[in-house]
C-alpha cells in the first residue's frame, strides 16, 4: 500500500490529467462551433466540471493499487455532432489528446526542475514521494494517450478514423460506441498484461514493453535535470 502523500500526489495527478484533457476538447469544440453552455461549462480547470467519481478517481486509484497502472480517465463533453460533422468531431479529438500530451509535459517539467532543485534526491529515487508521483503521472499521461489513440469508438483515435471513412461505413464503425468503454477497458487489461497474470491462456500483452518505456521516462527526467544543474 503506497503512503498516504503518495496517493494524494497521485490522484491530484488524475485530477488534473482529465481537467487538461476535457478543458481543451471542450475548447476545440468550442472553437469548430459548439457554442452551447454546456461546452462553454467545460472550457474550465475546475475538476469538478469534468471528472466523474468513478470513471475519473476511482477506477484509475483501484487500477493503480492492483496493477500498477492507472486506467480510466475523465467523462468527455456530450458535442453537437451534427452540428460539427466527422471533420470538425476529429479536430475536437485532437484537442483533448493535446490535453493529454500537455499534463504529461508538466510532469516531466515538474520531476526535472525537482531533481535539479535538490527537492528529489536523484541517489535515493526509491525513497522520494514526490518521485513517484512524478512517475505515476508520466507512466499515467502516456498511457492514457495511447488508450485515447486507440480506435475504439469512442476514443478520440476512433474519431480522426471516423473522419476518413465514408458515411455508411462509418456509421457500421461508430455503432460499436455503447460497448467501445468495455472494450478499451479490457484492451488496457490485456496490454498492462493483467489478464494473462489472471488467466495464463490469454497471452501475453505488452508489460515488460510498458515497464520499459517508463524507465526511458525517469531516465529521460533524470538526463534534463542534470543538463539543468550543468553537469
Amino acid at each position: 500500500m503506497p503512503p498516504i502523500p503518495v496517493l494524494a500526489g497521485v490522484t491530484g495527478v488524475l485530477l488534473l490529467t482529465g481537467v487538461l484533457h476535457g478543458a481543451f476538447r471542450a475548447l476545440a469544440a468550442w472553437l469548430c462551433g459548439d457554442r452551447r453552455p454546456e461546452i462553454r461549462e467545460r472550457i474550465s480547470l475546475n475538476p469538478v466540471r469534468h471528472g466523474h467519481w468513478f470513471a475519473t478517481l476511482i477506477l484509475p486509484l483501484l487500477t493503480y493499487l492492483l496493477i500498477q497502472w492507472p486506467i480510466g480517465g475523465p467523462t468527455p463533453a456530450h458535442v453537437d455532432e451534427d452540428r460539427l460533422g466527422p471533420g470538425r468531431l476529429a479536430l475536437v479529438a485532437l484537442g483533448g489528446v493535446f490535453g493529454i500530451v500537455l499534463a504529461g509535459a508538466l510532469f516531466f517539467a515538474t520531476g526535472a526542475g525537482l531533481v535539479a532543485g535538490g527537492v528529489i534526491d536523484d541517489v535515493d529515487l526509491v525513497s522520494s514521494d514526490a518521485w513517484q508521483v512524478i512517475n505515476v503521472g508520466l507512466s499515467y499521461a502516456v498511457f492514457i494517450l495511447v488508450l485515447h489513440l486507440v480506435p475504439i469508438p469512442p476514443t478520440d483515435g476512433s474519431r480522426v478514423v471516423a473522419a476518413l471513412l465514408p458515411g455508411p461505413l462509418r456509421r457500421v464503425y461508430q455503432s460499436v460506441a455503447p460497448v467501445g468503454p468495455i472494450l478499451t477497458l479490457l484492451f488496457a487489461l490485456w496490454v498492462t498484461d493483467a489478464l494473462h497474470y489472471e488467466v495464463r491462456s490469454i497471452p501475453r500483452g505488452y508489460g515488460r514493453e510498458l515497464r520499459r518505456a517508463q524507465n526511458r521516462l525517469a531516465d529521460g527526467v533524470l538526463e534534463v535535470a542534470d543538463a539543468l544543474k550543468g553537469r
